[in-house]
C-alpha cells in the first residue's frame, strides 16, 4: 500500500510493507533514483554511485 499526502505544492509517499523487513517495498519501486529513505538518524541510498553521478536505472 502506498498513501500519498500533499499540502498542495509538496508530496509525500508512505509506503506501507506487507512483510516483516521494513525495506523490501523499496526495490520494488520503478526506478533506482526513488530507492533511498531517510530516517532520524541515517540516510540509505541502494545505489550511490548511480545517486552521486546524477545516474538512475529504470526497475523493470
Amino acid at each position: 500500500n502506498i498513501l500519498m499526502f500533499s499540502n498542495g505544492s509538496h508530496y509525500t509517499d508512505v509506503v506501507v510493507s506487507k512483510t516483516m523487513t521494513t525495506i523490501s517495498p523499496l526495490f520494488q519501486f520503478h526506478s533506482t533514483a526513488v530507492m533511498n529513505f531517510t530516517t532520524t538518524d541515517s540516510i540509505f541510498c541502494a545505489y550511490p554511485g548511480l545517486a552521486l553521478h546524477k545516474c538512475a536505472l529504470i526497475n523493470a
